[in-house]
């Protein structure tokens, strides 16, 4: 796999968002607040598995030596990792389409009719340079105000920063494990937060250095989308039939949009609405 040159840009430390219009009710940290808000995919989203594509331009990036016996590449075989996870529901479809790379530096662009994995040499204005890729994502506020708040996903896109990064299936000491990013991602996509204890082992730990790979999932990774997606029947007749029997109403219902980070410098960092609501120093 190519290696990226790459040139270390300036810290950017505000944040980035696309443009929804800002109705959640944040909690200041004073007042307790700042929590993680976890996300997942309805029981109607996943009747079949999430259909993400894989940019093209990352996609030919990878060799045959990349690939394992299934001819799969590193990316569908995080995929799979994934997959494996739940007893009951496959995630993501396998094998997954390629999708033309986007190149734009306003993520409200990548909301489109796409589940998309693409790679930037742009990146972001706001978003630090410190941050090795984001999950950014789209969903209704549900629960608000309760101890029981979460995000109904209906968007999610990973964008890997290729502009102050270098990327390799063979990290050297200046260099991330693709798949250990990708693995990592994918696991936001389906809603899991960071872990707040620096020393689980788990591949959604907040922050990577550069040659380490985390290529299998941990004990934490796999209990945390078991819990995350508790209460899925095998039949996937419904998610949480109390609150399904609510009958939300989305034309009513709160749309957020946020993302989080993976960052080198030991940062946990989740945004909503253009507000940090989540962050603490590993």
């Amino acid at each position: 796999m190519r290696s990226i040159n790459i040139a270390l840009m300036a810290l950017l430390l505000s944040g980035c968002m696309p443009k929804v219009e800002e109705k959640v009710k944040l909690v200041p940290r004073s007042q307790g607040g700042s929590s993680q808000y976890p996300g997942r995919w309805s029981a109607a989203n996943l009747s079949s598995p999430l259909p993400v594509e894989i940019s093209s331009a990352l996609a030919a990036e990878f060799d045959a030596s990349d690939l394992d016996a299934q001819g799969d590449d590193p990316i569908v075989q995080a995929m799979k990792s994934w997959n494996e996870a739940h007893p009951d529901l496959d995630f993501f479809e396998v094998p997954a389409g390629n999708v033309a790379n986007k190149s734009s530096t306003d993520l409200s662009n990548y909301r489109d009719g796409t589940l998309g994995i693409y790679m930037s040499y742009d990146w972001f204005p706001g978003i630090s340079s410190e941050t090795i890729a984001i999950t950014q994502y789209y969903g209704f506020l549900r629960e608000p105000d309760s101890a029981n708040t979460y995000i109904d996903l209906t968007h999610a896109d990973i964008i890997v920063n290729y502009r102050d990064h270098a990327f390799s299936t063979s990290p050297s000491f200046a260099e991330f494990d693709i798949q250990t990013v990708i693995l990592h991602e994918l696991g936001h996509f389906i809603g899991l937060k960071h872990p707040t204890d620096y020393f689980v082992p788990a591949v959604m730990q907040s922050t990577l250095s550069l040659g380490t790979q985390k290529r299998n999932l941990f004990a934490y990774d796999n209990n945390a989308v078991i819990t995350n997606y508790n209460g899925y029947n095998a039949n996937l007749t419904h998610f949480n039939a109390a609150a399904a029997n609510r009958g939300y109403d989305d034309e009513e219902a709160q749309e957020v949009s946020g993302y989080y980070e993976l960052r080198r410098d030991g940062r946990c960092l989740q945004w909503l609405n253009g507000k940090l609501v989540h962050t603490h120093q590993h």
